[in-house]
């Protein structure tokens, strides 16, 4: 692994909280001068939507294309879930990815931060939700109905054990308790959000991190559990993994293949990476990394007996009738179809009974009808996305 940097340049931590100490306790202060302007919103959806990819279920509005739960669609009155969604977000600043990603999908949060001017803050923000006064669009969603909760803690990464946190400090729970308010703060995370934190760790005490988080998974198999790490990320040199050190708020940057030996080193298996676009230029490259013990469950149980949905990429051909409305979409997986038939019209989405053998068009009928296909997909799948916007299942929050 090559270094730009000198060997001995490693991370203090110290040196870092002292950096953050500094800084405002505000979007602005948290995100480098990147508070005010468009970066929370974009960067924030694109968390959602990368959760949702890996847990279509946790979305509150239908799925066209992966069923929320076995029977879900069919019966409205059957319970999607059986138990509440927990997730942990460490290096949580003042609770920014908290209020503005995980609880419009979650449950339950565990929030965790060193620096103590920032975790105040993160406390008083989530109070400030069961004030009538606070704007509707600063109230931490699912608190003052105390449908969802957030228990906030103070410490440092290197000495944080998910599943033994009283080695830090706690300082409040709010929203949702169950008898005991610190009952199940130990009781392990279906989503360990790892997010702009990570590089004031060394990899030594990375390694060792991701392993205490691989115990904390919740799952007894660990297939449906993930760590999500949203970083920075340099260039590799020549193709080798880079590591850059920054000494001003003493931070590792690494690059793509450096994190990739760092999960490997965990005993950490990816099963999902996307870049985050949107950001404004000038910044460094940003993904999103999803890891497991394995790989995450191959299928997804479908609303139909019998059929499954796999969790590979699709390719989507629309079925038309004679007088061109789209009747249907044809799926395929892969080399291997699907036999599923997916009716839609004005825009309401359900699973139909009839099986289809999805076997594709024919190569001169493709090429004849691919420009039309191509608008007509365009279409469905903008008409899709406002109905997920509209109905908050992804919606854009405010500051």
């Amino acid at each position: 692994m090559n270094d730009t940097a000198p060997q001995n340049d490693t991370p203090v931590v110290e040196d870092g909280i002292q950096y953050w100490t500094t800084q405002p306790a505000t979007y602005d202060g948290v995100l480098g001068g990147f508070g005010t302007g468009s970066l929370p919103r974009v960067e924030s959806l694109g968390s959602r939507l990368f959760l949702l990819h890996l847990y279509p279920e946790l979305s509150t509005v239908l799925s066209a294309f992966k069923p929320t739960s076995p029977r879900s669609h069919l019966n409205p009155d059957i319970k999607v879930r059986t138990r509440r969604i927990r997730a942990l977000d460490v290096g949580a600043g003042i609770g920014r990815v908290t209020c503005d990603t995980l609880l419009h999908l979650v449950d339950d949060v565990v929030l965790l931060e060193p620096v103590a001017s920032f975790v105040q803050e993160a406390l008083a923000r989530g109070r400030a939700s069961f004030d009538p006064s606070t704007p509707e669009h600063l109230r931490w969603r699912g608190i003052a109905d105390q449908t969802k909760s957030v228990t906030f803690l103070q410490g440092t990464l290197q000495e944080f054990d998910p599943l033994n946190p009283h080695r830090v400090q706690f300082l409040d729970r709010i929203g949702y308790e169950p008898p005991r308010p610190q009952d199940d703060i130990g009781m392990g995370f279906d989503v360990i959000w790892c997010q702009w934190c990570l590089g004031h760790l060394s990899n030594e005490d990375l390694v060792e991190f991701f392993k205490r988080c691989k115990v904390a998974l919740r799952d007894s198999d660990k297939k449906n559990s993930v760590i999500v790490v949203k970083e920075n990320c340099c260039s590799d040199v020549e193709g080798e993994a880079t590591i850059t050190f920054d000494e001003e708020d003493s931070s590792l940057t690494r690059s793509d293949k450096a994190w990739k030996v760092l999960f490997d080193a965990a005993g950490l298996t990816l099963v999902h990476e996307k870049v985050q676009e949107g950001l404004p230029p000038g910044l460094y490259l940003v993904k999103m990394y999803a890891c497991s013990l394995t790989a995450m469950g191959s299928k997804l149980t479908s609303p139909c007996p019998g059929m499954h949905y796999d969790r590979v990429k699709l390719k989507i051909n629309l079925i038309h009738s004679k007088d061109r409305w789209c009747t249907g979409i044809r799926v395929h997986i892969a080399a291997k179809p699907m036999k599923e038939k997916i009716q839609t019209r004005e825009n309401e989405i359900k699973v139909g009974t009839e099986i289809i053998l999805s076997l594709g068009m024919e190569e001169r009928k493709r090429k004849r009808k691919q420009k039309r296909h191509q608008r007509q997909k365009q279409e469905f799948a903008g008409s899709l996305l406002n109905h997920l916007v509209l109905g908050g299942a992804v919606g854009i929050c405010g500051c």
